[in-house]
């Protein structure tokens, strides 16, 4: 037996002082192509939150044109209230990559209020090339390995770069057993000293490094082995 049930959208009165913000992701934020949204709103009465409806729109920098809604009116799917003072919402599809300008909304029962305030955010779904020269060198004597390699400056197509950090991996194997990698270090220089003895007379010992952009894609794993 199927069964539906009516949506009934009150209209909320107007509320003298209620402004709405965009919070998160903050100006001029570099994010994936899914980013959670944040909206702060001040003069809220109490117990009205559940029957307010906001609302975000994305403008493309390029153009200026309105070129995403997520109209909570529309679609309530994704939406949910934050802490005390915010609301949240996760789009249901990946945002494209580009650069563009978002603002909040509130709908006070005859139109939507808001937009004064607006933040810059980049959506980048593309990783960083992976490291060409990731050089091993262990000091035996001082008990410890030294990790170098060139700057990442472009991303997986060919476009200029911006890493943020690289993470460092140690992997372990043996004829018996394969160790899951373990993460060493994150750096955001192209040098990495780990003080540590290797026996690689046991145990094949290697190590690997991905760089990371600021929206937290990442690269593919460049391998070095532990002499």
């Amino acid at each position: 037996m199927l069964c539906c049930a009516a949506l009934t959208v009150f209209a909320l009165p107007a509320q003298e002082g209620l402004r709405v913000f965009p919070d998160r992701p903050t100006d001029d934020s570099v994010v994936r192509t899914r980013p959670v949204f944040q909206i702060r709103h001040e003069g809220t009465e109490p117990g009205t939150l559940r029957s307010m409806r906001f609302r975000i729109a994305l403008l493309d920098e390029r153009t200026d044109a309105e070129v995403y809604v997520f109209d909570q009116r529309a679609q309530a799917s994704g939406w949910a209230p934050g802490e005390e003072g915010y609301v949240v919402y996760l789009p249901r599809r990946p945002i494209a990559d580009g650069s563009y300008r978002w603002s909040a909304w509130y709908w006070n029962g005859h139109e939507w209020i808001g937009g004064e305030t607006m933040s810059r955010l980049r959506i980048d779904s593309v990783p960083p090339a992976e490291i060409d020269d990731l050089a091993l060198r262990y000091e035996r004597e001082r008990a410890r390995l030294v990790l170098s390699w060139t700057p990442v400056t472009l991303d997986r197509v060919g476009d200029p770069e911006y890493v943020a950090r690289y993470r460092a991996y140690r992997h372990r194997a043996s004829p018996f057993l394969r160790i899951p990698a373990h993460e060493v270090a994150v750096t955001e220089i192209e040098r990495l000293v780990l003080d540590e003895p290797v026996d690689t007379e046991q145990i094949l010992v290697f190590f690997s490094i991905a760089a990371e952009d600021q929206a937290g894609n990442r690269a593919g794993q460049r391998f070095a082995t532990a002499p």
